[in-house]
């Protein structure tokens, strides 16, 4: 079973252009339209990283929405049923393999940034920790919207809208308006805000945002988790 998923994510080599290739695009072309007159791209090449990373996490949730569709909601629904193992265990399978799968991804656009854009991460380690909370949080969000919504073209909907609205409500794309409340979107909106108020936190040596933004992250994760098993029973039946 698990080199089954294994060999499946890894065969998927169109996902793997775009979500290793896009972003090594935008993240480039971005850099060096940002960096200010004089400077190097190294200057900004960090930031925009992370920014793009996030929320291309989310896109990459599209491995386990997609695999548990063709699991449970087409004719090979028959096939894994009348097998000897718990469903469930498949659908455990897929999320770890797509978490593996879109780190190992990030890692490579990690390093390209890094390698041939100058960019420099303080505290590495604890930024790819992070990296790994958004990640598992957006392939916990995809299995739980695919078990609810049962097409992965809803889903894909649904995790577009994430995708999108989340990096806007955290400041990703354009600066908010400056004032209380749109700070307040820019730190707790959402999930991945909350990933990015602990980068930044990380990146600026503040130990509170660290702390307040993985303690977020980290309750919605196990929300979200209670919900995914309470709707992991379906497909027992």
């Amino acid at each position: 079973m698990l080199r089954f998923y294994g060999l499946r994510v890894l065969k998927d080599y169109l996902g793997h252009v775009i979500l290793i290739g896009l972003p090594i695009f935008m993240i480039t072309f971005m850099s060096y339209i940002n960096t200010p007159e004089g400077e190097s791209v190294a200057a900004v090449a960090g930031t925009i990283t992370i920014a793009f990373l996030l929320m291309f996490h989310i896109f990459g949730a599209a491995y386990t929405h997609e695999g548990i569709e063709k699991d449970f909601f087409t004719p090979m629904r028959m096939r894994l049923k009348a097998a000897p193992v718990n469903p469930v265990r498949f659908i455990v399978a897929m999320i770890v393999y797509s978490v593996l799968i879109s780190f190992a991804q990030t890692l490579v656009i990690l390093a390209y940034s890094m390698v041939v854009l100058g960019a420099a991460f303080q505290n590495l380690p604890l930024v790819l920790l992070l990296f790994i909370i958004n990640i598992v949080f957006s392939q916990l969000m995809a299995a739980v919207v695919i078990l609810k919504l049962k097409k992965a073209a809803k889903a894909q909907a649904v995790m577009m809208a994430y995708a999108i609205g989340g990096p806007v409500l955290a400041g990703f794309m354009f600066p908010l308006p400056e004032n209380t409340f749109t700070r307040f979107l820019e730190r707790y909106s959402t999930p991945v805000a909350h990933i990015r108020t602990a980068i930044t936190g990380v990146l600026n040596s503040d130990t509170t945002d660290i702390v307040l933004g993985a303690a977020l992250a980290l309750a919605f994760i196990a929300i979200i988790t209670v919900v995914l098993v309470r709707l992991s029973e379906s497909v027992k039946t």
